[in-house]
């Protein structure tokens, strides 16, 4: 994983309705920001279907999807890693 990232930490897997997913922190030096990103394993490799991001250049926080139905569970999920490990202040 991890294209075009400075830094990148992988996280837990969970499971929900045998859909499996994994998170990712990771920074990314193209885009000014710092976010976690949610991977879900389909056909054999894991694939970016969401992510939080705190962008510095435009001082927001964003949440971008790939538009395939997710569970509820996992973008809860999502935002309580995003909470926990993002800092909220911009650089």
């Amino acid at each position: 994983m991890c294209l075009a990232k400075l830094h990148c930490k992988e996280s837990k897997l969970v499971t929900i309705n045998d859909r499996t997913f994994s998170f990712q922190i990771a920074s990314d030096v193209v885009r000014n920001s710092i976010g976690v990103e949610l991977y879900e394993y389909i056909k054999g490799e894991n694939v970016l279907v969401a992510e939080f991001v705190r962008n510095d250049t435009t001082r927001t926080i964003e949440f971008n999807a790939s538009g395939i139905i997710l569970p509820y569970e996992v973008l809860l999920e999502l935002q309580a890693v995003f909470e926990a490990e993002i800092p909220k202040q911009f650089e």
